[in-house]
């Protein structure tokens, strides 16, 4: 069974500046990290080379998605605008592991590593053999 698991990202520097803005609001935590207003959009953790006409290896400034980087919802795409934080994967309690999109250098059961420089984990559900894209969490240490 695959496993697409809820994404989120934030930036310190972005959440402190919002916060001086709106006092009462919880850009922190909000209602939950994975329904925050910066979740990894389009990524599905789920499946074994999902959207490949969506998705390369390369993000868009030509650099490896490992880890991904994201902004929050409204930034500019610029740093001070929130770039350049990583996307999370939320693992029940673990909320610390940053996403990559890989290619496997290994075949990898579920749960298995498929992505030996990045410790990148499969969590499809499914065998994943090499030369097959997917996203991963890498467990934060």
């Amino acid at each position: 069974m695959s496993t697409n698991l809820p994404t989120y990202t934030l930036n310190a520097s972005v959440v402190t500046s919002r916060e001086s803005e709106v006092p009462a609001a919880d850009f922190d935590g909000g209602v939950n990290k994975g329904g925050s207003n910066a979740p990894g959009i389009g990524i599905n953790t789920g499946f074994i080379n999902p959207k490949l006409s969506d998705w390369s290896v390369l993000d868009q400034a030509e650099a490896a998605r490992d880890p991904q980087l994201s902004m929050h919802i409204g930034g500019d795409g610029t740093f001070d605008g929130g770039l350049g934080v990583t996307i999370k994967a939320v693992q029940g309690a673990d909320v610390n592991d940053t996403l990559a999109f890989g290619v496997a250098d290994q075949q990898a059961v579920a749960d298995a590593i498929y992505d030996t420089s990045s410790g990148a984990l499969n969590k499809t559900g499914k065998t994943v053999e090499i030369g097959e894209r997917l996203w991963g969490p890498i467990p934060a240490v």
